[in-house]
């Protein structure tokens, strides 16, 4: 299981940097019905954590590729559920419409799965 490392202010910079550069040339996939997603960043921050933006949501694309060059997350997340109004702060006020089906196994919580 990983681990999220502490980062002293100095490394802070170099780190950002580093992500920055990355966002600006990598192919970050986008899920399909971009625009019926709940999206969340994680941001870079000293105690490892940082701020957490929730309830983004994208019209389309290339909003979602400018704010991910604006904000340049450590961690970046989105929603498997569809939404009518993805940025809605009330779950209630998202609308919730469907959901694509996700099985996550997680295989350090299973006896003798280490050699796997």
């Amino acid at each position: 299981m990983g681990k999220t490392a502490l980062l002293q202010p100095r490394d802070l910079g170099f780190a950002r940097a580093e992500f920055d550069r990355y966002y600006r040339q990598a192919e970050i996939p986008v899920p399909f019905s971009i625009e019926m997603r709940e999206f969340a960043f994680a941001q870079f921050g000293t105690d490892g954590a940082g701020p957490f933006v929730r309830h983004r949501a994208f019209s389309d694309v290339g909003s979602f590729r400018q704010e991910l060059g604006r904000l340049v997350p450590r961690h970046l997340y989105y929603s498997t559920s569809l939404y009518e109004d993805p940025g809605h702060l009330s779950m209630k006020q998202k609308r919730w419409t469907g959901a694509e089906v996700i099985f996550d196994l997680d295989a350090d919580h299973l006896r003798n799965a280490e050699g796997l």
